[in-house]
């Protein structure tokens, strides 16, 4: 716990949320880690966040999040008139499309085909009824007369559901998903204690609908409903959340196994120093620049390393240590291919200062992400035409050659709407063959010289290699530290050409 709440801490801070979520989040991590059970004899996934779901919601507060034992998701019914609270409801779940097979490329009569349509559903239909289910969920389309018949039938109906949310409605109702309209003689019904829909009133005054199917069996899976904050607030929470439910589920695994082993875990006075170093880390993040971490510019970048090495937490284990890199001791420095190897090896946000930079958004502002949504940073708005100007067009009512000059003008402008995307993608592909970041004057100068690669001495090349569009890796960020990579090669000494291996590394 010492360990899970110093990180759930550290990455609060690293994403510049308020630390008001450690006791909004910290609950949820304790009872998903112990109330998720994945079977591997049933097929199961060993990452328990494959059955852990969320559902963000703008707005509200913090302690409006709830853990619900079973699946939420947005939707609504397919009618206004259909029944939307249930309790223990029987739900049959379909993957394929409630409509009539019409015959295509054939020339038919329509009234017959109308009558073969309706006799069609209704016979459908009259099969549904026998099994009486309450709820149908349907992953596609359904067609307009099937829904009418339905919901006189008194059977809730919600369609074009994603398949990865049915998956889930399966795993934990139990229900069976039947790929065709023929196989619904004998299905398996699915079945949970309650079923409602609960509507959200968002900062932007629009209304979402979540569907709610509770009391489903807690080793099966849960979901969570995120609110008290905008979007990206949330995404942020949700994020963390995602990790820490691995590191609590890991940290569980981890000593049932050192006890099956018969091995004394750390006592908790050898973990503390640590944990509190990196406490004591976070409590500092708040001065400015770079001297939360006492880095200072003078120092080297194997001691700025070794000082964010002690005080950062990375593993999701507590008995795990992480040693200097090879590169970065003295020993490593003195190596003979340390000349041919980068000054700087390693970049994180914690070593040049910029992770203790605020936040540019606040968790409660709405309107920013909200507009941000709507207008993409891919799209610019160019300023309105001329040819929508009333007072030109009267200039130009009598002069019918300027006039129909402003008009094909403002045909062939196509819009206030200017798509950056084209040009980023002509960026893309040239800087796939030049290998240089281009800007608008590079760009032109390389439309007439397309075959002549550009020619750069030494000093140039590490400018060309600073400005390459390769993304950074964070060497400090934990999220980055939980693979392991394995080099994998094979050979035989009775092959022919041994020793070279037979599988490549």
């Amino acid at each position: 716990q010492h360990h899970l709440k110093a990180m759930l801490e550290q990455l609060l801070k690293q994403d510049h949320l308020l630390l008001e979520w450690d006791k909004i989040i910290m609950p949820f991590i304790s009872q998903v880690s112990e109330m998720v059970v994945p079977d591997v004899h049933r097929d199961d996934d060993m990452d328990i966040r494959r059955y852990v779901w969320f559902t963000k919601v703008p707005g509200g507060l913090k302690s409006d999040c709830h853990l619900i034992n079973g699946v939420v998701f947005p939707k609504n019914v397919s009618h206004k008139r259909m029944n939307t609270v249930f309790t223990s409801p029987k739900i049959l779940m379909m993957s394929c499309a409630i409509e009539y097979q019409r015959v295509e490329n054939k020339m038919v009569s329509l009234d017959p085909m109308v009558l073969q349509e309706h006799a069609f559903l209704q016979n459908f239909v009259r099969r549904v009824l026998d099994l009486k289910p309450n709820i149908l969920l349907v992953e596609r389309n359904v067609a307009c007369k099937a829904q009418e018949m339905l919901l006189n039938g008194g059977i809730t109906l919600v369609h074009n559901i994603k398949p990865h949310i049915m998956e889930n409605i399966s795993r934990c109702t139990g229900a069976d998903i039947l790929p065709t309209m023929e196989q619904i003689t004998k299905p398996r019904l699915g079945t949970c204690q309650s079923f409602r829909i609960e509507k959200f009133m968002l900062p932007n005054g629009e209304a979402k609908s979540l569907m709610y199917f509770e009391g489903c069996a807690p080793d099966l899976g849960c979901s969570l409903v995120l609110r008290g904050g905008n979007i990206k607030t949330l995404i942020k929470v949700k994020k963390i959340i995602q990790y820490l439910i691995y590191v609590a589920y890991h940290s569980k695994l981890e000593m049932k196994f050192l006890l099956d082993e018969l091995a004394m875990p750390p006592s908790l006075d050898q973990l503390l120093p640590k944990l509190k170093s990196a406490s004591s880390l976070q409590d500092k993040e708040n001065t400015e620049d770079g001297d939360a971490i006492n880095v200072e510019s003078s120092d080297s970048e194997a001691k700025k390393f070794q000082k964010c090495l002690q005080r950062i937490i990375l593993s999701s284990s507590p008995f795990l240590t992480y040693t200097m890199p090879y590169l970065l001791t003295e020993e490593g420095s003195k190596s003979s291919c340390r000349d041919f190897i980068s000054d700087r090896i390693y970049w994180s946000r914690y070593l040049d200062g910029s992770i203790y930079r605020p936040g540019k958004l606040r968790e409660d502002d709405h309107e920013w992400v909200e507009n941000s949504v709507k207008i993409s940073s891919e799209v610019r708005i160019k300023p309105p035409h001329v040819f929508t100007d009333p007072s030109v067009l009267i200039q130009c009512i009598d002069n019918e050659k300027k006039r129909g000059k402003l008009l094909n003008d403002y045909r062939a402008q196509g819009g206030c709407i200017d798509l950056k995307m084209f040009q980023d993608y002509e960026d893309r592909e040239r800087r796939k063959i030049y290998g240089i970041k281009m800007n608008s004057q590079t760009s032109n100068n390389l439309e007439s010289e397309k075959t002549d690669k550009p020619t750069c001495n030494e000093g140039d090349s590490k400018e060309l290699h600073e400005s390459s569009p390769d993304p950074k890796l964070d060497c400090f960020d934990a999220y980055n530290h939980q693979k392991i990579a394995v080099l994998f090669s094979s050979y035989s000494s009775d092959s022919s050409n041994a020793p070279k291996p037979c599988i490549s590394p």
